[in-house]
């Protein structure tokens, strides 16, 4: 006969205290709904989002689990515009990687005159 196993406690969902989460990832958390939530973003009294682009925001976790705490004394810190920092961010990379590949194209180019003659 099979031996009966107890079933532990149900495991519980915790927001972790660093990083960042998306509206799905901490849903289950608010007592707002997403709409009401926005709202609330609005009017500077929920965490501010961070734009990573038109698609993708997120929210810094430890703001998040302050606002949990107090809903109603939570007042978020704008430090700087997130979106321009990650934005000037995205654009700083893209400006790198153009200039490895003309770095790349110029030494293909340099290799290329050293190896073929010249048609006179």
């Amino acid at each position: 006969m099979a031996k009966k196993v107890d079933n532990p406690e149900p495991t519980r969902m915790v927001l972790p205290a660093d990083g960042m989460s998306r509206w799905k990832q901490f849903a289950q958390f608010s007592p707002f709904s997403r709409e009401k939530f926005r709202q609330l973003v609005i009017a500077g009294k929920a965490p501010q989002p961070v734009r990573f682009s038109d698609r993708c925001t997120a929210y810094h976790n430890r703001e998040l689990l302050k606002f949990f705490a107090d809903p109603l004394n939570y007042s978020a810190v704008v430090i700087g515009d997130c979106t321009t920092e990650v934005y000037v961010a995205s654009s700083a990379n893209a400006q790198a990687r153009t200039e490895t590949k003309q770095v790349s194209a110029a030494k293909t180019n340099i290799a290329h005159s050293f190896s073929s003659p010249e048609a006179t």
